[in-house]
């Protein structure tokens, strides 16, 4: 009605209020008139929701957004773009190599308490794009984690093959298993 300049803003604002109460003390009233019972308190108290669920028994994605309404209507606002990803990374299957390069890449978005990481985008005007760089980033990181398990095997080949050659006699029967093997050929 105040878009269509039936009403002043002042006016509408009063009216909005005057509704928003009459639904609270309508739902006051209900609420009151259908007084829980004892079973149903058991059973609300039973049902308390724990974050931290043992691995496989939880949501491995957890997004979190606000919903800012500006006054006037608009609906845009700078904080309505946040979007922020928490990841239980005992859910990813990393190995302990790429768990430990992980750790070392994205720093204190770690929580080490929680086994969580933090992943926070507002870079783009839509909250959806934000989600996407977010798993974009998830990925990326997850990808360059895993990496890791092919540096370890490299250096410990490395470190093997070095120590083999500065071992003179292993070397000699080496050569020598070698040559027996070419001319059995």
């Amino acid at each position: 009605m105040c878009e269509r300049g039936e009403l002043e803003p002042e006016q509408a604002f009063e009216l909005f209020k005057e509704f928003e109460d009459k639904m609270v003390s309508e739902c006051t009233e209900l609420m009151e008139a259908e007084p829980l019972t004892v079973n149903e308190l058991s059973e609300a108290d039973n049902k308390s929701v724990e974050l931290n669920d043992p691995p496989g028994e939880g949501p491995v994605l957890r997004w979190e957004s606000r919903i800012v309404f500006a006054p006037g209507g608009d609906a845009w606002h700078p904080k309505n773009r946040k979007v922020k990803l928490s990841v239980t990374v005992k859910e990813l299957g990393l190995s302990r190599h790429a768990f430990r390069r992980l750790r070392e890449v994205v720093g204190k978005r770690y929580n080490s308490g929680k086994d969580e990481l933090t992943i926070i985008s507002e870079r783009f005007d839509h909250r959806e794009e934000n989600r996407k760089d977010c798993l974009r980033t998830l990925y990326a990181l997850v990808e360059d984690a895993m990496k890791a398990d092919e540096l370890a095997n490299a250096a410990r080949n490395a470190y093997v093959k070095g120590r083999l050659q500065a071992n003179s006699q292993f070397m000699d029967r080496l050569k020598m298993k070698t040559q027996k093997l070419r001319q059995a050929a």
